[in-house]
Formats: C-alpha cells, sequence, structure tokens
C-alpha cells in the first residue's frame, strides 16, 4: 500500500503528515514520497520558498568558502543543488590560483554528492549536462 493504513494507535506510532502511522511503515512512506516528488524537487523548492531558497544555498557556499584543490562530501545532498555550488567555486578558486601563482594547484576538487534517496540523485545526474562547470 502507498499511504497510511488505518490502525489501533500504539505507543509506537509517528507522525506522517497529519497522520499517525506505525514506526516500521514510517521510512517505506517517506521514502515514497521523495521518490514521487524527486522530478518536480527543485521546482517545488523554487515555489514554496518564493526562490529565497537559491540564495540561501548560495550563501552557505560563500560561507563554506570553497578552495583550490577542495574535496567535498555533501550528504544527503539530493538533486546536487548545493554540491554543484561548491563545485563552480572550487573551480572558480582554482582558476585564481592558477593566475596568482601561474600554476596548477597541487591537486583538481572534486564534489562527491550522496543521498538515501536514488531517484534524487538521477535527478542530479540529468542536471550534470546542463551546467557550465569546467572539468
Amino acid at each position: 500500500r502507498s499511504g497510511p493504513s488505518r490502525h489501533r494507535r500504539s505507543a509506537n506510532d509517528v507522525n506522517f503528515g497529519y497522520s499517525k502511522v506505525e514506526r516500521a511503515q514510517h521510512k517505506g512512506l517517506v521514502k515514497d514520497v521523495f521518490e514521487k516528488v524527486a522530478p518536480k524537487y527543485d521546482a517545488m523548492n523554487d515555489f514554496m520558498s518564493f526562490f529565497l531558497h537559491r540564495a540561501w544555498k548560495d550563501r552557505f557556499v560563500s560561507t563554506v568558502h570553497p578552495f583550490a584543490g577542495q574535496r567535498h562530501l555533501d550528504v544527503a545532498g539530493g538533486t546536487g543543488d548545493v554540491g554543484f555550488r561548491v563545485l563552480r567555486e572550487i573551480r572558480r578558486a582554482e582558476e585564481d590560483h592558477v593566475v596568482e601563482h601561474n600554476a596548477e594547484p597541487p591537486s583538481k576538487g572534486s564534489v562527491c554528492i550522496c543521498d538515501i534517496n536514488g531517484a534524487m540523485l538521477e535527478e542530479g545526474k540529468k542536471k550534470v549536462e546542463t551546467l557550465d562547470i569546467p572539468d
């Protein structure tokens, strides 16, 4: 079944939206939600935050202050919005390093995006081809 089942309430119940569900059922229900929304996840974020989430993500990345050669792990990275922003800034820092030092950085930076939901990662893979981030 895809939705919460009707059952007698117990101490093992947890919240799922406006419903109470059995703890054992919760994980599968959450997974189903993310698999269903994955293709529209980024558009939903735009709509629900009035595009502010983009500014929040940019602010977060500036706080991280990516540097030339950085290796970055984005845990629960979803469709990769933050990870791709970090990678773009790593590449900028590497270009700056070349200009400032007249030499390549000692190592090339990378980003690894991981997420428990494969559907979200698949959406991120689709994005890679549309991004303008140097290798």
